[in-house]
């Protein structure tokens, strides 16, 4: 796929069937190892430090995963193993974080969310893949919610060099509704709200 036909997928995905809002309120900056100021805080590692939605073209896909603050890698699940890359990585930031929620689901209703919700997409293989995470020993490991246009297939995420698939999940979504003048004084709990689900 050549940097054109990236680029224009990229803006398709950003605009189509949104208000200009969806894309004006977050944007994918390149990530060159500098967490931004803005960057969106998805979660958190082992060690309690903020966990970041990171986005890598690899094998002419686009595909989120995540970034660790001490790192300038973006970690992701492609074919079932967890790949590391650090060229050609973007990072999910955003000045309106109140304007994101994590969604707790399960794969077999994400088409139904849909109906209802704004997903917010990460990238793109064959079809549109969306942010999610899941708790794991104290860690919230993002990664890409694959739905095709019949079924979702579930959250792809890793951790610790494994490749794990997950039918229950948190799934990112995004409301335009809410004010975007009045930027969040309360902070945001990025922590996983629910309970660690089996393997």
């Amino acid at each position: 796929m050549r940097p054109v036909a990236v680029s224009v997928l990229l803006l398709v995905l950003c605009a189509s069937g949104h208000s200009k809002h969806f894309v004006d309120d977050y944007c994918w900056r390149d990530f060159v190892g500098i967490i931004p100021s803005d960057a969106f805080k998805a979660g958190v590692d082992k060690s309690g430090n903020p966990l970041y939605i990171g986005q890598v073209l690899f094998d002419e896909k686009l595909i989120n995963g995540k970034i660790f603050t001490d790192s300038d890698y973006v970690y992701f699940n492609w074919f079932f193993r967890e790949h590391s890359k650090n060229k050609n990585g973007k990072i999910f930031c955003t000045n309106q974080p109140q304007k994101f929620e994590w969604i707790k689901t399960s794969h077999n209703k994400v088409l139904s969310l849909m109906n209802r919700k704004t997903l917010v997409p990460g990238g793109f293989e064959e079809y549109t893949t969306y942010i999610g995470r899941v708790l794991l020993r104290s860690e919230n490991a993002v990664g890409k919610v694959v739905v095709t246009k019949d079924e979702c297939l579930g959250l792809f995420t890793t951790s610790e060099g494994r490749s794990l698939t997950y039918n229950d999940f948190e799934i990112l979504t995004y409301n335009p509704s809410i004010n975007d003048t009045a930027l969040c004084e309360t902070g945001i709990d990025i922590r996983f709200s629910g309970t660690e689900p089996k393997v």
